[in-house]
């Protein structure tokens, strides 16, 4: 699974920061970047009053909705530069914020500021005493572009500035495509004096709430042995029996739901002691998206005393975002 930008900047979830973790963080100098920004707080900061505080943390993410995402600290210490760099650094004491925003004040003041509202901000508020101060993890909008105040935000150089009209207009007109995914699941290797069957599922999942995936369509072809007589309709078999197509799998993929394509191998023993582990390729794609391709090698020699032991043996040769038995794709 992959890692969100807290648990990638911070080692945990955003729910599971404490106050502490962030003092710990900031002992450390640290830096800013496109998608990590940091905004010390005090009246006395910049002479900036707690409403303007406000209209700066709304501007960050507005912008990072309309960039890739990013992760904002509100109450960071006060960044320096050191002597010749051109970068700040924030190091030291925390800046504790003023304002106490439970759940409903955030969504007011800041969710519903930006037009169209935001999807994917978490935030979480850290309190030690009466000190307290806020994490927003915000993930790039498939809604973009948005604005605040009739401005829209971006984020340039380790900064938000207003954007431009040429990106503004890319945002516009952008083309998005179902995120479809597919996954490896070894079922059994089962052997036999002549041969070894070999069965896994191949599942597909659209992970794109907002945009349904049809006429899926999945191959699989395998380093040696073959596939018997393919039970689907609108699939064939070809390459010598090593090569396997199905078109048009089942039919609307909605957010979230599977579409599950079961298969057999066969292997002859003579054929699973010269060529050793099956290795499988696969692609994966649809009306709307394009293909997707990944490989993976099953360990068939060894013995092993269950199936979940034998499943971590499945290895992706790409794109593996998962060291167990289902896979990305």
């Amino acid at each position: 699974m992959e890692h969100s930008l807290a648990s990638r900047v911070f080692g945990k979830e955003i729910h599971e920061l404490e106050y502490q973790d962030l003092k710990t963080f900031f002992t450390q100098e640290r830096k800013e970047s496109d998608i990590l920004e940091f905004k010390s707080y005090g009246t006395d900061y910049k002479n900036k009053s707690p409403k303007e505080h406000l209209s700066t943390v709304r501007k960050t993410i507005c912008a990072f909705l309309n960039s890739d995402g990013g992760l904002l600290v509100w109450g960071a210490p006060v960044g320096y530069k050191p002597e010749g760099e051109k970068e700040k650094v924030f190091r030291g004491d925390l800046t504790a914020v003023d304002s106490d925003l439970g759940d409903d004040q955030m969504s007011d003041g800041i969710l519903q500021t930006i037009s169209p509202m935001p999807p994917g901000i978490r935030h979480q508020k850290l309190v030690e005493g009466t000190n307290r101060i806020y994490v927003f993890e915000v993930r790039k909008s498939p809604y973009a572009p948005h604005q605040l105040n009739g401005t829209y935000f971006a984020r340039f150089n380790v900064q938000t500035h207003p954007a431009p009209h040429y990106l503004v207009e890319a945002l516009t007109r952008r083309v998005t495509f179902p995120d479809i995914a597919a996954y490896l699941e070894l079922i059994s290797v089962q052997r036999t004096q002549e041969k070894v069957i070999v069965s896994f599922i191949i599942k597909c999942v659209n992970h794109s709430r907002l945009q349904n995936e049809e006429n899926i369509s999945v191959s699989a072809m395998i380093s040696h042995g073959s596939f018997p007589e393919s039970k689907f309709r609108n699939s064939v078999v070809t390459n010598g029996g090593r090569t396997v197509v199905v078109s048009k799998a089942g039919g609307i993929l909605h957010y979230g739901t599977f579409q599950s394509l079961p298969f057999d191998v066969n292997i002859p023993v003579n054929e699973e002691l010269f060529f050793g582990d099956l290795n499988v390729q696969i692609s994966v794609g649809g009306r709307h998206s394009p293909m997707k391709f990944s490989s993976y090698s099953i360990n068939t020699l060894d013995d092993f005393s269950d199936d979940a032991s034998r499943l971590r043996l499945i290895k992706p040769r790409r794109n593996l975002k998962n060291k167990h038995c289902l896979s990305y794709l």
